[in-house]
C-alpha cells in the first residue's frame, strides 16, 4: 500500500455516503413521528367529539323518558281521579237510595269470600256486596277499600306505564 492518502479517501467518502443515508433515514423517521403525532392528536379530538356527541344524545334521552314518565304520571293521575269521582258518586247515590246516614253497625254488610276470577282488575270497584248485615264492614268501609282498590289499580297502571 503505497497510497494510504487513497485509502483515507475512500474510507473518508464511505463514512461520508454513510452519515448522508444515515441522515436521510432519521429524516424519514422524524417525518413518521410528525405524521404519528397527528394522527393521535386527531384520534384525541375525535375520541373527545364521540364523549361529546354521546352526552348529547344521552341528555335527550333521558329528557324523552322523563317526557314520557310525566305524561304516564299525567294520565294515570287523571283516570284515577275520574274513577274515583265515579266511585265516590256511585257510593253517594246508593247511600242516598237506602237512606243510609252515618253508616252504623246495622249498615254493615259482608263481603264476599271468592271474587270471581274472571273479573278483570280494572274493572271498577261493585259496592253493593251482598252478605247477612252485621257482619263485616259498613258502607263507609266498603267505600275506603273500594279507594284503595282504586288507588292499587292506579298505582299498577302507573309501573306498567314506566316500564313502557
Amino acid at each position: 500500500m503505497s497510497r494510504p492518502w487513497l485509502v483515507a479517501a475512500a474510507c473518508g467518502a464511505g463514512v461520508a455516503l454513510y452519515a448522508w443515508h444515515e441522515h436521510s433515514r432519521a429524516e424519514q423517521w422524524q417525518a413518521r413521528a410528525g405524521l404519528e403525532a397527528a394522527s393521535h392528536r386527531q384520534t384525541k379530538e375525535n375520541y373527545r367529539a364521540a364523549q361529546d356527541e354521546a352526552a348529547r344524545l344521552e341528555a335527550a334521552r333521558l329528557a324523552q323518558v322523563k317526557a314520557h314518565q310525566e305524561e304516564v304520571t299525567d294520565a294515570v293521575a287523571k283516570d284515577y281521579a275520574a274513577r274515583l269521582a265515579d266511585l265516590r258518586a256511585r257510593y253517594q247515590r246508593l247511600r242516598d237510595q237506602t237512606g243510609s246516614a252515618a253508616g252504623g253497625a246495622a249498615d254493615r254488610v259482608a263481603v264476599p269470600a271468592v271474587p270471581d276470577a274472571s273479573r278483570r282488575t280494572d274493572e271498577a270497584a261493585d259496592l253493593r256486596l251482598a252478605g247477612a248485615a252485621g257482619a263485616c264492614l259498613t258502607p263507609d268501609e266498603r267505600l275506603i277499600a273500594a279507594e284503595l282498590a282504586l288507588q292499587l289499580g292506579g298505582l299498577i297502571d302507573w309501573v306498567e306505564g314506566q316500564g313502557s
